[in-house]
């Protein structure tokens, strides 16, 4: 039967056929186990359920899975290292409604969000921060440059100079230049 197909049909329904390139199937194929080796190409949806492990490499190393006891989705790689690449221009990562929680441009700055609103990006001279930041313990080297009313509690430890266009506030005394340098020093050692 060289050149021919076989069809096998249900209540007059064409369910099988077999073609040059293998086999037909209309309707739903159900199988206990299917292996298949060489390229697989879906159209349409792959629908695995809740707890259902969507399985990638030799030993799972790769796992994408929906838990319906914490109702959380997971991307989880049990061996080396995960690395997200685009070769496109960006990478975001979006919370509900899509608003932006980070922004990780090509080649360039990283920008992370609060309540879609920009507060940290990185640059190619540093960082910037809008909005107040809050340490436990900062230390800076290098010349650091306060614009605007700047309030430190505690103590301040400065090595060096400080530079002021204006008056220096020390302990609600208002210092010209001339003597801040000797009036900050003492103010601070006196705490």
């Amino acid at each position: 039967m060289v050149g021919r197909y076989i069809s096998l049909y249900q209540d007059d329904d064409e369910k099988l056929k077999t073609q040059k390139y293998g086999i037909d199937v209309t309707g739903t194929t159900q199988t206990d186990q299917l292996f298949v080796s060489g390229v697989s190409t879906f159209r349409g949806n792959v629908d695995l359920g809740d707890d259902d492990i969507l399985r990638l490499g030799n030993d799972n190393d790769l796992q994408i899975y929906h838990s319906s006891v914490t109702n959380n989705t997971f991307i989880e790689n049990t061996t080396g290292s995960l690395y997200i690449r685009d070769n496109g221009d960006n990478v975001y990562i979006q919370g509900n409604g899509g608003q932006n929680s980070g922004l990780f441009k090509g080649s360039s700055s990283v920008e992370l969000y609060y309540n879609n609103a920009k507060k940290f990006e990185t640059s190619g001279i540093g960082v910037t921060v809008t909005g107040q930041l809050d340490t436990t313990d900062l230390n800076v080297a290098g010349v650091s440059t306060f614009v605007g009313v700047s309030t430190f509690q505690a103590n301040l430890f400065v090595d060096g100079t400080i530079n002021s266009t204006t008056a220096v506030n020390v302990n609600g005394v208002s210092v010209v230049q001339s003597a801040v340098d000797e009036a900050l020093a003492l103010a601070i050692a006196l705490g």
